[in-house]
């Protein structure tokens, strides 16, 4: 093993050791078109320890002067995990879109959307939010609006003349 790669074990334990939490990959087979995605039997299920990434709005260009030059700009919230190719068998290209990543700690459900390789063997994986139907379920149910009006004043008397006006 080079004396690189040997630096990069290092620096990827410290890396996972300070900011990793631990995730499990659950390979799905995608549904038809009217059919949901359902578990695929033929790959395992995997435990593991990623960093998971959310920045903040300036980094996502949610606001400020500087991001709204154009008037509106549409607002992504892009959310990934930073993993290991071994803690994932060494091949990326194994876990495809549709595949599920659960936060453990966050009680959260993700859904691979791409994966950027990378050449120091830390590859993201770019997630999509599931929601689930409990979750939908639980949703705030939407208010009607009140509409609140100014109260409408009385008709004014007519102001009687003095005489001699």
């Amino acid at each position: 093993m080079s004396q690189w790669r040997l630096y990069e074990q290092i620096v990827d334990q410290m890396v996972d050791r300070q900011w990793g939490e631990p995730i499990e990959l659950h390979p799905m087979l995608p549904g038809g078109v009217t059919g949901d995605i359902q578990p695929d039997p033929a790959r395992p299920v995997i435990k593991a320890t990623a960093c998971f990434v959310r920045p903040g709005a300036k980094v996502i260009g949610e606001g400020g002067d500087a991001y709204s030059r154009a008037g509106a700009k549409q607002v992504e919230q892009e959310v990934w995990i930073s993993i290991q190719d071994a803690q994932i068998g060494g091949n990326i290209f194994a876990w495809r879109q549709h595949d599920r990543i659960y936060v453990v700690e966050r009680d959260q459900w993700f859904e691979i959307n791409y994966i950027n390789p990378s050449a120091t063997g830390r590859p993201d994986m770019h997630l999509l939010i599931v929601q689930s139907d409990a979750e939908k379920l639980q949703a705030p149910v939407p208010q009607p609006t009140q509409q609140l009006h100014a109260p409408i004043p009385p008709p004014r008397t007519p102001r009687l003349r003095k005489v001699g006006e």
